[in-house]
């Protein structure tokens, strides 16, 4: 995971922080026998990830803690989430330490083949998102956005090798934080 100085909006930043959670969670569901686009079976389940990995957040390199749960509901290859996560970004060269909660309900609308071998989810996302840092809070971003997730898929019976195109904001709706995501991350932990 790389996040570069050119992610500049806070939102799209920490959606890109995330992406890769809900696209891999909806090509396992399309691979597990959801074909797209398909009407299919209601799948519910509760799912949680907790996991750690070192990467570059706006050019710092940082350790990560990723904790999260949700309530899912899946059918025709789209999903609806309720949800909540906590990250933790650590500067493993002075121990300083960003702390990002969210919670809300992901809706996928659409997912299209694009027949050049990249799949393009449409999600939703309504909820309340907080940056944290030893001072306390730091950024808040509340309301909805709907943003476009490309992925290139390699190999179809093999979600893990999927690649991470990019993510486009369709609509941002509500109070959000005009600062960059990046100087947020750059005050707290450098």
């Amino acid at each position: 995971m790389h996040l570069t100085e050119g992610n500049t909006d806070m939102i799209h930043t920490m959606r890109g922080v995330a992406a890769s959670l809900v696209v891999a969670l909806a090509l396992v569901a399309a691979a597990s026998g959801t074909a797209l686009g398909a009407s299919g079976p209601v799948d519910e389940f509760h799912d949680s990830f907790d996991f750690s990995a070192d990467f570059d957040l706006c050019g710092i390199p940082i350790h990560g803690d990723f904790v999260g749960f949700s309530n899912v509901v899946h059918k025709d290859g789209l999903e609806l989430r309720a949800l909540h996560r906590q990250f933790t970004w650590t500067n493993p060269a002075n121990g300083n330490v960003l702390r990002f909660f969210s919670t809300g309900v992901s809706r996928g609308l659409s997912i299209t083949d694009n027949g050049d071998g990249t799949i393009t989810f449409v999600t939703a996302v309504s909820g309340t998102q907080r940056i944290f840092d030893s001072s306390g809070v730091v950024a808040v971003a509340t309301g909805r956005i709907v943003f476009a997730d490309t992925i290139a898929v390699n190999d179809p019976s093999d979600p893990e090798d999927d690649e991470f195109v990019s993510t486009t904001i369709l609509s941002l709706a509500g109070p959000h934080s005009d600062r960059p995501f990046c100087d947020v991350v750059a005050e707290a932990l450098l």
